[in-house]
């Protein structure tokens, strides 16, 4: 191996106690035995698992994880303006922010579906048509704005779970953001997410037109009867399922191509030359070892 003599040219020593010549230092050859010789070299990125030990400096911030453990995708490679590489929520007084307002969500909203819930079960025969359409209505509404809360929690849960301090990389939220945002945990409170704020808004457009109504019409909205009634009620259920649908619809399989930007998949054996057209543009690469006969840069 280049420049192992122990006799002369004793420029560079080892970290194991070798010397070489000062010419074999960063050449990209392995020529200490443990690469200490390739170390602090200029236009080069130093993996974190050392596997590969580098990559070239150009290959960083590319969105291909070129370090099986991503770790050059890491390295102060902003998501966007709210998420950095170390926390879902970058900012502190904004996760802050993020408790508190779900946690009034939740907390409001469930006052006023238990006491507007009891009241209806309790003196909602003795109710007119208006009051009673209104309290149900309200009921709703807050019963979307507590899912809201419920999203909120559950995004300020998942960032105190993913972030970490800058010393330990390996648990960063850039490590396990993509294996995060292919989750189920991500899909669901995505979904919750569309739910309450689709469902917030149908309600928002049924109580003002039944305000409409009430001030239009005022004496027949007064005195509905039943069948007036079970219009409604029809109404609150046929909302929330088009909105229920309307939510899940992301994650549905046959929408797959529209909504799915980045496909996020480990390496195996199995993912091969008829997956590969079709999943080139969207690959992300994760942390594990390619297996042997595999290729991981997909082209």
């Amino acid at each position: 191996t280049l420049g192992l003599d122990q006799d002369e040219g004793k420029d560079f020593l080892c970290d194991n106690g070798v010397c070489i010549k000062q010419i074999a230092v960063c050449n990209t050859l392995n020529n200490c035995g443990d690469w200490s010789d390739e170390k602090e070299c200029l236009g080069r990125f130093y993996c974190a698992n050392e596997n590969p030990v580098f990559i070239p400096w150009e290959k960083v911030c590319d969105e291909v994880n070129d370090c099986y453990d991503g770790s050059d995708e890491c390295n102060d490679c902003n998501f966007d303006i709210l998420a950095n590489d170390h926390s879902l929520i970058a900012n502190t007084i904004l996760a802050c922010l993020v408790w508190v307002m779900g946690s009034i969500a939740i907390l409001g909203n469930l006052i006023l579906i238990l006491s507007k819930g009891h009241e209806l079960k309790t003196i909602g025969s003795k109710m007119n048509s208006v009051t009673k359409i209104s309290t149900l209505l309200l009921v709703n509404l807050a019963l979307s704005d507590f899912l809201m809360g419920v999203y909120l929690i559950g995004i300020a849960a998942m960032e105190r779970q993913l972030s970490a301090p800058p010393d330990e990389p390996e648990a960063s939220y850039c490590m396990n953001s993509k294996s995060w945002r292919s989750s189920l945990s991500c899909k669901v409170l995505g979904s919750v997410c569309l739910l309450s704020s689709e469902c917030s808004i149908f309600m928002m457009t049924l109580i003002t037109l039944h305000r409409l109504i009430s001030v239009i019409f005022p004496r027949k909205v007064s005195t509905l009867g039943k069948r007036g009634l079970s219009a409604w009620y029809g109404t609150i259920i046929v909302v929330w399922l088009v909105v229920l649908g309307l939510a899940w619809v992301p994650n549905m399989e046959i929408f797959q191509e529209y909504f799915i930007t980045e496909a996020y998949y480990k390496d195996n054996s199995f993912f091969g030359k008829g997956y590969k057209v079709n999943l080139a543009k969207y690959a992300w690469h994760t942390t594990t070892p390619a297996p042997v006969g595999s290729r991981r840069q997909i082209t």
